[in-house]
């Protein structure tokens, strides 16, 4: 017995597999087995979830914190004895508003209050309002939000 695709031709049999693979790929995008087990079940399911989703992310931080202690350790015995230096300070766009990114030579500790170190003073108005962000690699400090057309000094 012959299959009903072997006497057919090759643009037809590609047409095909086409439409097989449409499908395939359509089911695997189906998010009907988690709505179905949210709506089949009664309201003490849901609040259930909530709870279970609650103490994994309360776990979650506190991995978290072990993880980047340990991190914060390989990094300070990576930059021992280096000096602080500033390699760069610029103003660039950061979410489509202005900021200042100071760059340092060697990772800074996240625990400290950076606005005693580090100050950006408009020169006709005085301190600018804001706070300094650490970025994630640690070797940058950013104030987000900057007044347009201001003379600033660090």
């Amino acid at each position: 017995m012959r299959s009903p695709i072997a006497g057919q031709g090759p643009g037809k049999k590609r047409c095909i597999a086409v439409l097989l693979a449409s499908a395939l790929a359509l089911m695997g995008c189906d998010d009907t087995g988690s709505n179905t087990t949210a709506a089949g079940s009664n309201d003490s399911a849901p609040a259930n979830n909530k709870e279970n989703s609650s103490s994994s992310s309360a776990s979650s931080p506190s991995a978290k914190k072990t993880q980047d202690a340990a991190s914060l350790a390989e990094l300070s015995k990576r930059y021992a004895g280096k000096d602080v230096t500033i390699i760069d300070a610029s103003e660039i766009q950061l979410d489509g508003a202005n900021a200042m990114v100071v760059t340092f030579s060697v990772p800074l500790d996240p625990n400290q209050d950076f606005s005693q170190f580090a100050r950006l003073v408009d020169v006709k108005n005085g301190k600018l309002e804001g706070a300094w962000e650490l970025s994630d690699n640690l070797m940058e400090l950013r104030m987000r939000h900057l007044p347009p057309s201001r003379e600033l000094q660090l």
